[in-house]
């Protein structure tokens, strides 16, 4: 009997801070890693992904665009990760070691679930440094590219719940594809109510 082995992946609640510039090696990551510290070279070998991120961050409003550029010689596998505004007229560039925080939590999780086509991306506080529009904007992110893989987030983002319970209103999205457990605390101890 063949069995199919079902991918997963995670990633943690707080992200890897961003580097200046990334040793990526000659290895090829299967995914951005747990805190996102293969996110620069998940890029580097799988450009359809950048692609689609870069749409993705478009939509989202983050107000930049991602490039990933070779440092040195190409077979050293040195990178960095440029961000280039497109908020303004004129184009500025940036490290991504450069801007805001919160890009640096944000790119791991949109990579992964860009890239991962199938089985399971277990996510935790994806808001985390996120901005509540963002937050709300990755509800919608989670729907539309959960057509063949399953999300599991944990969140204490009301926005990012908000916009799964509008989505559910808008028939985006079947209510039984969409599960949600909230946690409570009480006298005897928490209490899990879906």
């Amino acid at each position: 009997v063949k069995q199919h082995l079902v991918p997963l992946s995670w990633v943690r609640e707080i992200r890897s801070p961003p580097e200046r510039v990334y040793n990526t090696g000659g290895s090829v990551p299967q995914s951005v890693g747990p805190t996102g510290s293969d996110l620069a070279g998940y890029l580097r070998h799988n450009p359809h992904v950048l692609s689609e991120m870069n749409e993705w961050l478009a939509r989202l409003e983050v107000g930049y665009s991602i490039e990933v550029e070779t440092v040195g010689r190409p077979a050293l596998g040195v990178v960095a990760l440029r961000l280039h505004d497109t908020s303004r007229a004129t184009s500025v560039d940036v490290a991504f070691s450069d801007v805001g925080y919160g890009i640096s939590q944000l790119l791991p999780l949109v990579a992964q679930g860009i890239g991962q086509r199938e089985g399971l991306v277990a996510i935790q506080q994806p808001e985390v440094h996120v901005h509540p529009r963002l937050q709300a904007g990755m509800g919608d992110f989670f729907v539309e590219t959960s057509a063949t893989k399953q999300f599991v987030i944990e969140t204490h983002s009301e926005q990012l719940v908000l916009r799964l319970f509008r989505r559910v209103r808008e028939k985006a999205i079947d209510p039984a594809a969409l599960v949600i457990l909230y946690v409570a605390r009480g006298s005897n101890g928490s209490t899990v109510r879906r």
